[in-house]
């Protein structure tokens, strides 16, 4: 499996996510502890960089908030 830690895609995404999840995270849940939830076909997910590239920015922007 491929690594996106350093990938500017996963960066990009993963900041843009921080403020999407400090404001729908329950305070002190660990992350995004499931407060949000995204339905992509398969075409709209290959478009953002594919399901391990967003995975992988969900988690970034987690350990963020």
């Amino acid at each position: 499996m491929a690594s996106y830690a350093k990938d500017p895609r996963c960066a990009a995404m993963a900041d843009a996510l921080v403020p999407l999840l400090r404001r729908t995270c329950p305070e002190g849940a660990g992350g995004y502890a499931g407060s949000s939830q995204v339905n992509l076909d398969d075409e709209e997910a290959v478009g953002l960089g594919g399901v391990e590239l967003i995975r992988a920015a969900m988690g970034k922007a987690a350990k963020q908030t």
